[in-house]
């Protein structure tokens, strides 16, 4: 046993020790409160001695602390301490799987069963996608919370168990309990041992299961606890495929990528039901739309989402699946293309769940750091005025912050860092020009929409505005529209006065107009042309890949682009780039005599 002893109010670092949560052989969980933050956290305060084991400990937390995943416990620093180590870990208050089981005296029923081994299952895939075994999983390393009404599995002590399984003494205790692999008694370990592992937790968890047990599970639980590694199921994605079944969309992959149709969520049925308990961004539409057209889809609703977002939804599934507690989810695109409509209904969706009580906050236009700050707080708080913003985030909790129309500055990139650093469980979703580049931030660029969704989209606006005016839209029309929502919308108005002919023309007169408008931007790039030196045209020539002796021609962003001068999706260079055009144009500059031989 450990010889860990200490009180509750003793600090670690900025810590301040609360309850004692659990004591185990090496260590003592206790929950924590951070002194300046107010943040709650658990803190695993560890008694190793060995100094190798130390180092491994660190190195195994560095890893760990990489999986941002809802099923696995967050690791988010490492202290040392008079004592040895201590893992600062995200809080999960609920019993661990094993004390969790001895509190179902009437049984589990299997839909329980169901979701409790689907969250293993994602859990330990996102450990094994970041090149992390388990090698020790357990039902006491297994912690159960509430969560939205059903019992959520979040992994734990993966790290400590991987550092601890190489000592010799500590890791001989571990190894031979009877959740290790055949090969694990050998000195051996891979991902197929913690499959081992799994089935023998769901194997447990099956032995308490009430009536209408699905015989695939216990398939798929022998597949997992062959005793050679050679014949077991060689990866999670295989055990899941086999536990969900063929007719399970979930068995395929992220839930996103295939949805049952808003008739089929309706109606029901075996396999929707069996899709509906592991997805939950169907499970909000499905409510969305019951509270929204009753109970029978209506003529002409084929799904629960608005006009303004056909061919999105694929979209807003993943863009919900990314909002991880302290990550950023930016969206990118062209003005119109739809970014604070998608927000919209992603807040829209997030209130009809539950539990995360979304939270919008307008910056468009706004640069400026103090500002930014005061209409953050002012939105958390939900004061005029608002509270200072350490106060505001610490106190936020586990809930979505949208931030609608963010300029990609210093000032809203430092902005959106305090938010993660005080408020590491807020999850973040921002819309703005272009990426912030900053940590922890998943980019997601809104493009055009197809070819069909157009055409949906452009009959749903049509018919909205004129029920007597038929659906069918030539595709002339609609390649000229390129797929852009807000053009889309735009001709849907012209159509009430004008024939879908009558529409193309008029394009066509504009992008005319626009071919005479690129004809006078020559003219203007060859006059600049000629205000250059010899030396500033060859290296203007060279920047754009011109060969030829001239002004650089309109469709060099294309070449740049090729040339990897250029980024594609913001239509900016490198930073490289831009640095050495700012040294070229000060040197002319200065070469020029003062201002009045600037030249732009």
């Amino acid at each position: 046993m450990t010889s860990v002893n200490l009180r509750p109010g003793a600090r670690i670092g900025p810590y301040v020790l609360g309850r004692c949560l659990g004591v185990g052989l090496r260590g003592v969980v206790y929950t924590a409160r951070h002194a300046l933050l107010g943040s709650e956290h658990a803190i695993k305060v560890l008694d190793l001695g060995d100094g190798h084991l130390v180092d491994r400990l660190q190195s195994e937390a560095q890893l760990r602390s990489r999986i941002r995943h809802d099923n696995v416990v967050a690791v988010t620093d490492v202290l040392m301490w008079a004592g040895g180590p201590a893992l600062v870990m995200q809080l999960v208050e609920g019993p661990t799987l094993d004390h969790w089981l001895d509190e179902q005296e009437d049984g589990v029923p299997p839909e329980t069963i169901d979701l409790l081994a689907r969250d293993l299952m994602a859990g330990m895939a996102a450990a094994h996608a970041h090149g992390v075994v388990l090698r020790d999983l357990q039902p006491r390393h297994i912690l159960v919370e509430d969560w939205r009404g059903r019992p959520f599995a979040r992994i734990g002590e993966m790290s400590l168990a991987a550092a601890l399984s190489h000592s010799s003494s500590e890791g001989a205790t571990r190894v031979l309990t009877r959740y290790a692999a055949p090969e694990q008694r050998q000195g051996t370990a891979d991902a197929r041992s913690d499959l081992y592992a799994l089935g023998m937790i769901l194997r447990g968890l099956l032995a308490r299961a009430t009536p209408g047990v699905p015989e695939r599970w216990r398939s798929a639980v022998l597949s997992c606890l062959e005793p050679d590694v050679e014949d077991r199921a060689p990866d999670v994605a295989t055990a899941r495929a086999e536990w969900c079944g063929p007719e399970d969309p979930a068995a395929a992959g992220p839930p996103w990528e295939e949805h049952p149709s808003i008739e089929q969520l309706v109606d029901g049925g075996a396999a929707v039901s069996a899709h509906l308990r592991g997805c939950a961004a169907c499970r909000v539409e499905l409510r969305l739309y019951r509270d929204t057209f009753g109970s029978t889809p209506a003529a002409g609703h084929p799904s629960a989402f608005s006009e303004d977002l056909v061919g999105r939804r694929a979209l807003i599934h993943q863009i919900e699946a990314a909002l991880r507690p302290g990550h950023v989810v930016t969206l990118t695109g062209l003005g119109g293309i739809g970014k604070t409509c998608i927000a919209r209904e992603v807040r829209r969706r997030a209130e009809a769940g539950g539990g995360l009580a979304p939270i919008w906050c307008d910056l468009e236009g706004e640069t400026d750091a103090a500002a930014l700050q005061a209409r953050l707080s002012a939105a958390i708080t939900g004061e005029p005025d608002g509270a200072d913003l350490v106060g505001a985030l610490s106190s936020a909790g586990d809930r979505l912050l949208i931030l609608d129309g963010a300029e990609p500055t210093a000032g809203t990139i430092g902005a959106i860092g305090a938010c993660l650093d005080i408020g590491p469980a807020l999850r973040l979703l921002v819309t703005a020009r272009a990426p912030l580049g900053g940590r922890r931030e998943r980019v997601v660029v809104i493009g055009p929409l197809s070819l069909d969704d157009a055409r949906r989209l452009l009959a749903a606006q049509v018919h909205a505005r004129d029920p007597s005016r038929p659906d069918a839209i030539p595709d002339a029309v609609l390649e000229r529209l390129e797929g852009h929502p807000e053009s889309l919308r735009l001709a849907a108005r012209r159509l009430q006065l004008l024939s879908p002919a009558q529409l193309a023309a008029r394009l066509d007169r504009r992008f005319e107009l626009l071919r005479d408008r690129a004809g006078g931007l020559d003219a203007v790039m060859r006059q600049t042309w000629a205000g250059l030196d010899p030396s500033e045209r060859s290296a203007l020539g060279a920047l754009c890949g011109e060969a030829d002796e001239g002004p650089p021609s309109l469709g060099v962003t294309r070449r740049l682009r090729e040339q990897g001068l250029l980024d594609g999706e913001t239509e900016t260079p490198p930073e490289w780039v831009r640095e050495w055009v700012c040294d070229v144009n000060a040197r002319s500059i200065t070469r020029a005599g003062g201002a009045s031989g600037i030249r732009h």
